[in-house]
């Protein structure tokens, strides 16, 4: 994209990006033995969930607003979603996502607590990896 998400949603709109998201995924869902780390909204499109769930092995990293928002801190107005109520904003999203998110998991890893590091083990081991 070459440019801030935020940017790009200003200039272009939400449509252009998710459709873009979603050629961007179907190319590289097919990549051997790799790590894919996607935006939240990823499983928002149904044929996005349709290549996750038959392509791919996924792992949700789920985390409480409160994580999420410290872990935005400065960053936060960089999120178009999340500006005016960030908090409120995190809290709908969570309701409307989530149950995606649990149909799609083959593992769930709680990341409110634990290093980087700890966190990445856990996949690990779990993947005998």
């Amino acid at each position: 994209m070459g440019c801030r998400i935020s940017d790009y949603v200003a200039s272009r709109g939400w449509a252009v990006f998710r459709h873009e998201e979603s050629c961007l995924l179907s190319e590289v869902v097919g990549f051997h033995r790799s790590v894919l780390a996607t935006g939240g909204g990823i499983v928002e499109k149904e044929e996005n969930r349709r290549l996750l769930g038959t392509r791919t092995r996924v792992v949700w990293l789920r985390a409480g607003s409160a994580t999420l928002l410290a872990r935005l801190g400065e960053n936060g107005d960089d999120r178009p979603l999340l500006r005016d109520d960030p908090d409120r904003n995190l809290r709908e999203l969570a309701l409307r996502r989530n149950r995606w998110y649990a149909e799609l998991a083959e593992w769930v890893v709680e990341t409110d607590r634990g290093s980087f590091r700890s966190l990445v083990q856990q996949i690990i081991t779990h993947f005998g990896l």
